[in-house]
């Protein structure tokens, strides 16, 4: 039985340029090369979109990253800052509530991000980032943060990020047990 994780991220974003264009280009989906990435990972599902905001016609409020997959949330933030760096920095770097480190970012560090750089030595200049951007997934991972059937101040009857992929009994889908 393959156990996967689920990772819901709603990211609110800034007004500025850089976050609107972000938001603009995700808002029809992962482009090609993030997906054939996710595919190599062993993502069973991956989507991405861009939420715009009522109160501004043609501009975004907020960003909605759902996935599935393998494995537990480490190997796959690993997995994430080892192959495509960029992706999460620059959603990241996006939030109105992004760590204080992405308010210094050096010189270095913003020509990675902002060139698509996906180099080793990219990375290397990157690496500094990956604990806040780890810490930042957990405090916003819907996932691990909110169950719909669970009454409010009530403890959790079930971990929040994992569940069991369901089986293929020959006459249908079931649960596990």
């Amino acid at each position: 039985m393959t156990q996967f994780s689920m990772l819901t991220l709603f990211i609110r974003i800034k007004q500025d340029p850089f976050s609107q264009a972000l938001a603009a280009t995700l808002k029809d989906g992962f482009e090609p090369k993030v997906r054939k990435a996710l595919q190599t990972f062993g993502v069973r599902d991956a989507r991405i979109t861009s939420i715009p905001d009522p109160a501004k016609p043609g501009a975004y409020e907020a960003i909605l990253l759902c996935t599935t997959y393998p494995l537990g949330e480490e190997a796959y933030e690993r997995f994430f800052f080892e192959k495509m760096p960029r992706t999460f920095i620059l959603l990241v770097n996006a939030a109105v509530d992004a760590p204080e480190e992405f308010g210094s970012l050096t010189p270095r560090q913003r020509d990675a991000i902002a060139n698509a750089d996906d180099s080793e030595e990219a990375r290397v200049e990157l690496l500094p980032l990956f604990a806040p951007v780890a810490r930042f997934i957990e405090a916003h991972d819907l996932t691990r943060h909110i169950d719909p059937t669970e009454e409010p101040g009530e403890p959790p009857r079930r971990p929040r990020n994992q569940f069991f992929a369901p089986q293929f009994t020959g006459w249908g889908w079931k649960r596990p047990e």
